[in-house]
């Protein structure tokens, strides 16, 4: 019992990945081995002023001729976004593969991530039918960094840019007609 556990916990800093974590139809043709936050392991932290940047690394068994990857971002069990490589699916080539995946600063509140790993070969319109997906493996934090781009008050799971107007005085609110300003 002791083993199990102390894998469990290990695997929170670990990068790779292992294949016995997926299941889907793809699970024997993609293989995911690595995934970097920042080029970083699980468990790092990161400051809210940098970009993240989502490394997968794996290798593909053979050509599939529509596929797009996908990380799933959870936040206290609450699965807030997923996050895919491109909005339609590609060809995968049989071989090694390296992709990445951007989230630009400031789009994430402090606290601690889990991530989940995928694919299918659906696009924006759908799902698809050949596919493959992970349980959470392994998380990390964003650092406790208050300022003007992110708000100690701006409280919530996702950081939303200001963006209010305010009229007040001896101006006068614009009118309206068919929702168009006058």
């Amino acid at each position: 019992m002791q083993h199990v556990i102390g894998a469990y916990f290990n695997r929170t800093t670990s990068m790779e990945v292992n294949g016995s974590d997926f299941i889907g139809p793809l699970t024997s043709s993609i293989h995911f081995r690595e995934l970097l936050i920042n080029n970083l392991p699980f468990g790092s932290e990161i400051s809210p002023a940098d970009e993240i940047v989502f490394t997968v690394r794996g290798h593909c068994e053979r050509l599939v001729p529509k596929f797009r990857a996908s990380i799933a971002v959870y936040r206290e069990g609450i699965r807030l976004a997923t996050l895919h490589e491109s909005r339609e699916p590609r060809t995968l080539e049989e071989g090694p593969f390296e992709i990445k995946i951007e989230v630009p600063p400031f789009q994430m509140r402090p606290g601690t991530y889990s991530l989940a790993l995928g694919g299918h070969d659906g696009g924006v319109f759908g799902s698809g039918t050949e596919w493959l997906f992970s349980h959470p493996l392994g998380s990390f934090s964003i650092r406790e960094e208050w300022g003007s781009e992110n708000d100690y008050a701006g409280t919530g799971l996702v950081n939303l840019r200001h963006a209010g107007t305010r009229i007040a005085g001896s101006q006068s609110p614009p009118r309206y007609r068919s929702g168009v300003p006058e």
